[in-house]
């Protein structure tokens, strides 16, 4: 094995084998993921126009929730149990803990301040309870995710199909979003693939591109571990989804 991988990249813990700039990277787009909420959400307008705050809504933007999802992917390809029925339901997990969520951070709140007077509707436009429960975030894609990867895995069996896929959902996406009937049900279900309303923050399409470049990333990973002597072909199998990036993504 080079120094180069032994020493800076790959190091031993616990028995476990873990990739060092992963680890930093997925370290990073979790605080600044935090970091951009908090400016929006708790800070004045003239902080956040201040140089400080431009600093901070970039450092938010693709330096976060791209380089997030595309880690996800990474994770995914290493993980031991990314077959389609565990998969699928971590996805679905994930997916009612992101309406759940919704409930306690948006609905409920809403109603209450309805309730007490403390605002009224022209308050919160456009924002009604209803619409706070069905945003999407990022909790609801990565469920999807989670359960779209391991059939992309089994089906499509190279790396550079993989990417061709995610070429494909970057061009068509535009051509998607906001194909969205006004029929409850269809139009919450639509949403979650392509919808670009004011709910609606991560759609698959096309956020997918990124776990799909992960994967393939993640692929070429481990045979160039095995390549230099790395065990098990590279880190030893990480699980995709952490209870810290769960806190991260959550905020």
């Amino acid at each position: 094995m080079s120094s180069t991988v032994a020493d800076g990249v790959i190091s031993p813990a616990g028995g476990r084998q873990r990739i060092r700039f992963i680890d930093l990277a997925r370290g990073l787009a979790l605080l600044f993921m935090v970091s951009v909420h908090v400016l929006e959400e708790m800070t004045s307008p003239a902080v956040q126009g201040s140089w400080f705050g431009r600093v901070v809504e970039l450092l938010g933007g693709p330096p976060a929730a791209p380089v997030f999802m595309f880690l996800m992917g990474v994770a995914f390809l290493m993980s031991r149990r990314n077959d389609i029925r565990s998969s699928v339901v971590r996805g679905l997990k994930l997916l009612a803990l992101g309406y759940l969520l919704n409930l306690l951070r948006g609905t409920v709140p809403a109603l209450l301040g309805l309730r007490l007077g403390s605002f009224d509707m022209s308050e919160i436009e456009p924002w009604t309870p209803s619409a706070l429960f069905w945003t999407v975030d990022i909790l609801q894609f990565a469920g999807l995710a989670l359960m779209i990867l391991p059939f992309v895995l089994r089906y499509v069996k190279r790396p550079l199909h993989w990417l061709a896929l995610a070429l494909a959902i970057g061009i068509v996406s535009q051509y998607l979003w906001g194909r969205v009937p006004d029929v409850p049900v269809l139009e919450q279900l639509l949403d979650l693939l392509w919808g670009d309303g004011v709910a609606v923050a991560f759609p698959v399409f096309p956020w997918l591109f990124y776990p799909l470049c992960g994967m393939a990333f993640g692929h070429w990973l481990l045979r160039a571990g095995e390549r230099q002597g790395v065990p098990g072909g590279g880190p030893q199998p990480v699980r995709s989804l952490t209870p810290t990036t769960l806190i991260g993504i959550a905020c």
